[in-house]
C-alpha cells in the first residue's frame, strides 16, 4: 500500500515524517517567495531580483534535503529523481531562474507605470523651473511698483493653485481622490496657519493653528523631516481636526525651506491606507522646493504679510 500517494511510492515511517516535513517547508518557501514577487509587483519592482534568490536558495535546499532524506530509504537510488515532492523544489528553481522573464510579464504594466511616473517627475521639474522665471518677472513688477499688491497676490495664489493641481494629476492616475494643503509658519500666533488647498474647505480645518511640534504638521516643520505614512490616523501625533471618522488614509508631509527660512509644510493626504511611491515622493518633494522658492523671496513674504 502506498503511504506516500502524492509521490506513488512506499516511505518507511521515517522517511514518510522527514517528507511530509520537507513537503510542508515547500509550502512556506512557497508562501515567501510568492510573497516576495508580490511586494515587489505592489511596490518596488527591484525586489523582483530578492525573489528570485531567494526562489534559488530555497528550491536548492529543499531538493538537496529531500533527495538525502529519500536516499536514506530503501527505495531504489534513482528512484527520488521521479519524486513529484522532488519535482517540486526543481520547479521552484526554475522559476526561481525565470524570474526576471516572468517579472517583465507580470509587472509589465507596472514598469511602464514607474517609468512615466519618472519621466512625470523630470518633467515636472523643468515645467515648474520654467513657470518659476514667469512669477519672478510677476514679483520684480510689484517690486517695482508695476502692480497693485491685491494683484500680486492673486496671481500668487493662482500660480500656487495651478502648480498643486499639476502636482496631484501627476502623482494620481486613478480616481483615487487626494488632496494637497500648505500650511505656513506666522509669527504672531507663533504656530502654522492654513494657507491654500482646492480641495479642503472646512472651516474647522481652515481656522486651525498647529504648533510647532503639535500633530504631525508641527512635528514635520520643527524636525524639518519629510513623512510618508501609510495610515497617519493611526499615528499618536495624528490630529483630528473635524472630530469625524477619518475619510483619508496615506500622508505625505514636506517641509517648505527656502535657504535656512523656514517657510511651512505641504501635505498631501489620501483616501487608501498605502504609503505613496518614490516617484510621487520626488514630485511631491519638487512642488515643495518650488514652493519654497516661489514664497521665500522678499516680494513674495511682503505679499505674505
Amino acid at each position: 500500500m502506498s503511504v506516500y500517494p502524492w509521490a506513488g511510492l512506499d516511505h518507511p515511517p521515517g522517511p514518510v515524517v522527514y517528507d511530509c516535513l520537507f513537503f510542508a517547508w515547500g509550502l512556506i518557501a512557497g508562501l515567501v517567495v510568492g510573497g516576495a514577487i508580490i511586494y515587489g509587483w505592489k511596490y518596488k519592482s527591484e525586489n523582483i531580483t530578492n525573489a528570485m534568490l531567494a526562489a534559488i536558495l530555497l528550491g536548492s535546499v529543499g531538493l538537496v534535503g529531500h533527495v538525502l532524506l529519500v536516499a536514506k530509504s530503501d527505495r531504489e537510488p534513482w528512484l527520488p529523481l521521479f519524486d513529484t515532492t522532488t519535482l517540486w523544489w526543481a520547479a521552484l528553481i526554475v522559476v526561481g531562474v525565470a524570474i526576471p522573464v516572468i517579472g517583465e510579464v507580470t509587472v509589465g504594466s507596472v514598469s511602464i507605470k514607474l517609468q512615466k511616473a519618472k519621466e512625470i517627475s523630470r518633467d515636472a521639474t523643468r515645467l515648474w523651473q520654467a513657470w518659476m522665471f514667469t512669477l519672478s518677472d510677476l514679483l520684480a513688477k510689484f517690486e517695482d511698483g508695476g502692480m497693485s499688491k491685491d494683484e500680486a497676490g492673486h496671481e500668487l495664489t493662482q500660480f500656487i493653485s495651478l502648480r498643486a493641481y499639476e502636482a496631484l494629476k501627476w502623482i494620481g492616475q486613478d480616481d483615487e481622490l487626494r488632496r494637497l494643503s500648505i500650511w505656513l509658519y506666522n509669527e504672531d500666533v507663533d504656530g502654522l496657519t492654513f494657507f491654500f488647498s482646492d480641495q479642503i474647505k472646512d472651516e474647522r480645518t481652515t481656522t486651525y493653528k498647529f504648533r510647532v511640534g503639535d500633530g504631525i504638521i508641527g512635528i514635520v516643520y520643527g524636525n524639518q523631516e519629510i513623512w510618508n505614512e501609510e495610515d497617519a490616523t493611526e499615528i499618536p501625533g495624528w490630529v483630528n481636526i473635524t472630530g469625524e471618522e477619518p475619510k483619508y488614509r496615506g500622508l505625505f508631509c514636506a517641509p517648505i525651506t527656502y535657504g535656512e527660512l523656514r517657510l511651512g509644510v505641504v501635505s498631501v493626504d489620501r483616501e487608501k491606507a498605502l504609503e505613496f511611491d518614490k516617484e510621487a515622493e520626488n514630485v511631491l518633494g519638487a512642488f515643495a522646493d518650488m514652493t519654497a522658492m516661489a514664497l521665500g523671496n522678499s516680494a513674495a513674504r511682503t505679499l505674505l504679510g
